[in-house]
């Protein structure tokens, strides 16, 4: 099976004190081909981008 490894930046869940003040979380994940496009739209619908 192929793999991905991709790289996702999600804006993280902790309250926000400024605005310019904005945590991203970077991961690095392996996902499989067939999980691929389940996994892409989990992350885009936090609100995060790949």
């Amino acid at each position: 099976m192929r793999m991905f490894e991709i790289t996702a930046c999600v804006p993280s869940q902790t309250r926000i004190r400024t605005q310019r003040e904005l945590q991203n979380t970077y991961f690095t994940k392996l996902v499989p081909y067939d999980n691929w496009f389940r996994e892409q739209q989990r992350i885009q619908k936090m609100g995060g981008t790949i």
